[in-house]
């Protein structure tokens, strides 16, 4: 799992806490140009702070922003750094700067699991829309995740008024409560998905209340009960196909994998590493031998789903137990299979 945060958030920032325990996922987007932290993985945008933005009043917000145009450019570059089966989630908050990167990446890469933290605005008479989850969700068909609360929420109602420090230091133990929480939940989601406050988990978007659970609402969870350290994979795919049509028929042979001469080999090579890494951590495992004959591209939908298994297999595994036999790929292809 990766998670993305700006620098020019005002609450999920480089400096956040709450990040510090899973510092390994964590991306920070340098909308202002330049690298800001050694703690963490920084992708810097390529923008230029002009003269003019330095005028109070100056500096314009949204799509048609510098700082915007700027992250657009390399906008590719940025959903590269994710993987193809990667989850990521991005936190925003009240600046709407911090939305950017969400808004550049959602639905660029369709093997992408991209969910979302949203904080409303901050607003003293903000009304929360009760439609705005549905809206989100309808408006990005690609996002798999909402997580949204009303600022509103942080606000004591019996003071006049509260400084933003003391709104944001309620906020910040509400997070630290709660994100493990999150992190559990979008892990093991399995359909689109919006956080439940009354259950406090998430509740697949299609079934709604009958999906809805309460009884673990006041369990305390500490921790997350998965490695959150990125997995890069592309499966057999290295790249998202491009598609003449959306036509079944040519769906299926734009993903068809090319045949070559020695793909009988590479199987069972690869089939072989399969049944050693499952051996060295005691997964279990069975993995007939391939009864093709003949030129084959030297992976499958099988070989994908043997590969797929073992992963969320080693997922259950902790980090520092796992094994992974040594492998050395042009040694094994000298010898005839």
């Amino acid at each position: 799992m990766y998670i993305v945060v700006t620098d020019c958030g005002h609450f999920w920032n480089h400096e956040n806490p709450i990040l510090k325990k899973y510092k390994e996922s964590v991306i920070v987007v340098c909308l202002n140009g330049k690298k800001v932290t050694d703690e963490y993985r920084c992708f810097v945008s390529p923008y230029k702070m002009e003269e003019h933005s330095l005028f109070v009043g100056q500096e314009i917000y949204g799509t048609s922003s510098e700082k915007y145009r700027a992250l657009e450019s390399v906008s590719d570059k940025l959903v590269g750094t994710f993987g193809y089966h990667e989850k990521v989630l991005f936190l925003t908050d009240n600046n709407s700067e911090s939305l950017y990167p969400f808004l550049l990446c959602i639905g660029k890469n369709k093997y992408m699991s991209t969910h979302l933290c949203a904080i409303s605005p901050l607003l003293y008479n903000w009304e929360g829309n009760i439609d705005y989850v549905t809206y989100v969700m309808n408006e990005h068909p690609s996002l798999k995740s909402l997580f949204y609360i009303d600022m509103a929420e942080f606000f004591n109602k019996d003071v006049e008024y509260e400084s933003y420090d003391i709104i944001e230091a309620r906020m910040n133990d509400y997070f630290a409560e709660n994100f493990p929480r999150i992190l559990n939940g979008i892990h093991k989601l399995r359909e689109r998905s919006y956080f439940d406050f009354a259950s406090m988990s998430y509740v697949p978007l299609t079934d709604g209340f009958e999906k809805i659970d309460v009884s673990n609402k006041e369990k305390t969870v500490d921790e997350i009960d998965f490695d959150i350290a990125p997995m890069w994979c592309t499966l057999g795919l290295v790249m998202e196909p491009d598609y003449p049509s959306k036509e079944p028929y040519i769906i299926r042979k734009t993903e068809q994998l090319t045949a070559r001469i020695d793909g009988k080999k590479i199987c069972n090579i690869l089939r072989e590493q399969r049944i050693r890494l499952a051996q060295a951590n005691n997964i279990p495992f069975e993995s007939e031998e391939c009864p093709s004959i003949g030129p084959c591209a030297g992976t499958c939908k099988k070989c994908d789903s043997e590969a797929a298994y073992l992963r969320e297999q080693l997922e259950k595994i902790p980090y520092e137990e796992r094994v992974y036999p040594q492998f050395d790929v042009l040694e094994e292809m000298k010898y005839d299979r």
